[in-house]
């Protein structure tokens, strides 16, 4: 992936895009803890682009968020975005029901949740 764009993630809005005034709020709101700038694609669609892997999880873990009552969904950037063609990438919650007491620690929820892919 090309290096300035390793932390960047794609706002979507279904309907209309609120101004990005107010989007620049949500984030203000958010208190990240590194860097980032915002800028608009399309009618439809914002680019993120964060400087570091914690606010990145943090973003792309949320599933559906409002910004001036307007839904907007977060979705991973990649190299050839197109705008008129859906991500095939999101982000995925497993639940792991009476999960031994022994498996309940960092290294091996990374083993497990790597199965499925990168672990947020």
């Amino acid at each position: 992936m090309a290096k300035p764009f390793e932390f960047s993630l794609l706002e979507k809005f279904p309907a209309a895009r609120p101004p990005l005034d107010k989007i620049k709020h949500f984030f203000e709101n958010l208190k990240l803890t590194g860097q980032y700038t915002i800028g608009l694609l399309d009618p439809r669609h914002v680019l993120i682009r964060l400087s570091n892997e914690a606010d990145y999880c943090r973003i792309f873990s949320l599933e559906v968020c409002t910004v001036t009552n307007l839904s907007m969904c977060i979705l991973k950037w990649s190299i050839g975005f197109n705008p008129k063609v859906e991500s095939p990438i999101i982000p995925v919650w497993i639940s792991l029901p009476n999960l031994w007491l022994e498996f309940m620690n960092l290294s091996a929820l990374f083993s497990i949740g790597s199965l499925f892919g990168k672990f947020l």
